[in-house]
């Protein structure tokens, strides 16, 4: 993740691991204080990176081995960045989705377009390494 950045995105203020969202028993309209939103921190789902600009935001997941559950995962981020301190001005339609795979298979580049969530196929020697080495390969 962190040579996507430094290659990608070298002038654009990031959020790594962002927690998303509430609490259970808040929502955007109703949200926690801040003191127990950092108690139940834990509790909320995480994002890879956020990238925010004045008016739009970009949630990223990076995945090698599965991306297809990435996919999912980004759909529900879109639902909680706007119940995100910092992130309330935001609707679904100024949140990009964006999945960052080193070599994405058919069914996850057909499913990516369905739901309008952008395809990055980034890779660096150390990835591919990884994934040869779990292939059996060198």
């Amino acid at each position: 993740m962190s040579q996507y950045i430094d290659r990608v995105l070298p002038r654009i203020h990031t959020f790594v691991h962002l927690r998303l969202g509430q609490p259970t028993g808040f929502s955007r309209e109703n949200p926690a204080p801040r003191e127990e939103r950092q108690l139940k921190l834990s509790t909320l789902k995480e994002a890879d990176l956020v990238t925010r600009t004045l008016d739009t935001a970009t949630i990223y997941e990076f995945s090698v081995f599965d991306p297809l559950k990435k996919l999912s995962q980004l759909l529900g981020y879109q639902d909680l960045l706007p119940a995100t301190p910092g992130f309330e001005d935001l609707t679904a339609p100024r949140i990009q989705l964006k999945l960052i795979a080193p070599h994405p298979n058919g069914s996850t580049i057909q499913t990516a377009l369905k739901y309008g969530i952008q395809l990055d196929p980034f890779t660096s020697p150390e990835v591919d390494q990884k994934i040869a080495a779990r292939r059996g390969g060198r």
